[in-house]
Parts: structure tokens; C-alpha cells; sequence
């Protein structure tokens, strides 16, 4: 489970033994994203309009996968207070390649 200020913006798991990572996507993109790329679902025993499963195991290319991770993070250091987001990492945005 991986976090950002206490909420969740991705879950590791396996289903049917592969690896998959649930992800948090925009309504609009979650339905292109089942839609037109093989090896991305609705989210497994999430809420299915704001999150996706993807098939990490080599189905979905690692680059899609670290992209659906780092949109992920964006949309929930979005939806923080700007509190929150500026104690991240001094800035507004959060971005998750200024955490690290």
C-alpha cells in the first residue's frame, strides 16, 4: 500500500498469480484506460469510476505503469489541503518527483 499524507494513491497485490497495482485515474481516463489498453480493469473491489487494476506482471508496459503511479499521487496530493501539500514538499503542487 503505498501513501501520501495518510491516503492511499496505489495498492500492490496479485490476482490469478501475477503481480497488479491498483491505481487511482480521473473518471474520464478510467473508462479510455479499460477500454483501449489490454491488461488494465476496472478497479478490483474498488470504487470502479476512480480507480484501475493494472497488470504489472508484463502486460502493461512498466513505463504506463510508473505514469498511472505518478498520476496517481498527483490526483490525491490534489485533493489535500494546501497545508498538507506545502508541508510535502514546500510547494503547492506535491509533485511526486520533488518527494524523493
Amino acid at each position: 500500500m503505498w501513501k501520501v499524507a495518510g491516503k492511499v494513491f496505489a495498492l500492490e497485490s496479485e490476482r490469478f498469480g501475477r503481480p497488479v497495482v491498483s491505481v487511482k485515474a480521473l473518471p474520464e481516463n478510467v473508462v479510455h484506460l479499460v477500454a483501449g489498453v489490454d491488461g488494465i480493469e476496472p478497479g478490483y473491489h474498488l470504487n470502479k469510476k476512480h480507480w484501475v487494476t493494472v497488470d504489472a506482471g508484463g502486460t502493461v508496459e512498466p513505463e504506463l505503469v510508473l505514469e498511472l503511479i505518478e498520476e496517481s499521487h498527483a490526483i490525491v496530493v490534489a485533493n489535500l489541503p494546501k497545508r498538507l501539500r506545502l508541508a510535502l514538499d514546500g510547494t503547492a503542487s506535491g509533485s511526486l518527483n520533488e518527494d524523493v
